[in-house]
């Protein structure tokens, strides 16, 4: 900070006589001093600077000028997908700020905050958003084809914010292959996946295998009681229900 920083553009602006207001070069003003040796910076900080105001006649007064610190500007969030194709947005762990806004297509952007505890939690009504292991799931069917997602920390004034780069969010769809059994046959976890049932994901345009993909399917979400057998009204092959 210099005693520059006291007068012209901010702290001392002009003068108001009258009903006329002047700006800082039309107010006869010689000089602006600190009445005092002028402050550190700290982060955050809000407080008054006692000054002088010399005008060219000689006269003068004293006042006080306010000075505003922000905090440090966060860094960007890691902005990604999650491998079901939602957008993945992470802050960063040592100055990820204390919130993070992520537009969406509806409603204005989502917010989420972290508290005292470190811990970031989910703002207003959005029970679809998450927070897991410190990254935060938003559905791909909530955001744009393009995603800038800004950290910001402080408020009003102080607030200082930084946004991510853009980010191209891709197609994701999951590619299924019908199972087809006998009634006497046995359906198991392994049919659900692999050769049968899911075989892989697309992502843009890229095909997946299941081997590729990544997904781990342990297990029925249903418990399959029995295959009841149901002939096909076009076709001569059989589906089965559950």
């Amino acid at each position: 900070m210099s005693g520059e920083d006291l007068h012209t553009n901010t702290g001392v602006v002009g003068v108001t006589v009258g009903t006329e207001e002047k700006d800082y070069a039309s107010s006869n003003i010689h000089s602006v001093t600190s009445k005092e040796q002028l402050p550190s910076l700290t982060a955050g900080s809000t407080q008054d600077i006692p000054v002088t105001i010399t005008y060219t006649d000689g006269s003068s007064e004293d006042t006080t000028v306010k000075l505003k610190v922000t905090k440090a500007a966060p860094t960007a969030p890691t902005v990604e997908q999650w491998q079901n194709g939602n957008l993945k947005v992470t802050p960063d762990t040592t100055n990820g700020g204390d919130r993070i806004e992520i537009p969406l297509t509806e409603g204005g952007p989502v917010v989420v905050k972290k508290g005292d505890n470190g811990t970031w939690t989910v703002e207003g009504n959005h029970p679809d958003v998450k927070v897991t292991g410190g990254s935060i799931e938003v559905p791909a069917d909530k955001v744009g084809d393009s995603v800038t997602v800004t950290a910001k920390v402080g408020e009003g004034d102080l607030e200082n914010s930084t946004n991510s780069a853009a980010y191209s969010k891709q197609a994701h769809t999951v590619r299924k292959t019908d199972i087809i059994k006998k009634p006497t046959d046995t359906l198991s976890g392994e049919d659900l996946h692999t050769n049968t049932g899911v075989v892989g994901v697309t992502v843009g345009t890229e095909e997946k295998d299941y081997a590729s993909s990544r997904h781990s399917l342990r297990d029925f979400k249903r418990t399959i009681t029995k295959l009841n057998c149901r002939k096909h009204p076009r076709y001569s092959s059989y589906d089965y229900l559950h």
